[in-house]
């Protein structure tokens, strides 16, 4: 018979966050900040806590943005930039703190293997009514329209 250990009931359940090239361990759902951030093109959440990464302490890996002074942070497997270390704010916020990542979304898959930034909103939905056009389905169209598959009615 198996006995209810209340010990494991109080386990949370955590969602890890991977590095997009080589699947390392970089972070917590339940340490992301809701709130999409755009730093030049680049979508970009805040978390207060990351890991196995290593920040940059050469001056000439820093830079300013929006009244932040950021330090690159990259996988420490692969070496691949997933997001900048916040070393100074003139401002600091809920969302914006000294000592908290900023995060590129694109880098950073989920347990599911998906984009977090496909998982937090939806991915990219913007399609242009034309890309369909002209395409695999538009040829099959056109053979379904006269081929060996069309019925003659008996006479």
């Amino acid at each position: 018979m198996r006995q209810n250990l209340p010990e494991y009931n109080h386990i949370p359940f955590v969602h890890y966050l991977h590095c997009r090239r080589c699947r390392t361990r970089v972070a917590t759902i339940q340490d992301y900040f809701p709130a999409l951030q755009i730093l030049g093109s680049v979508p970009a959440g805040f978390f207060t806590t990351v890991f196995s990464v290593e920040v940059a302490e050469d001056e000439r890996y820093h830079r300013g943005i929006d009244d932040m002074t950021l330090a690159e942070t990259y996988c420490v497997q692969c070496r691949n930039l997933v997001g900048w270390k916040i070393i100074a704010i003139s401002q600091p916020s809920r969302s914006h703190i000294v000592g908290g990542f900023i995060m590129r979304l694109n880098e950073i898959i989920c347990w599911n293997n998906v984009l977090l930034l496909d998982l937090l909103f939806g991915g990219n939905n913007e399609q242009a009514p034309n890309d369909q056009d002209g395409g695999a389905d538009e040829e099959q169209d056109n053979d379904q329209n006269g081929g060996a598959n069309v019925l003659v009615p008996n006479e």
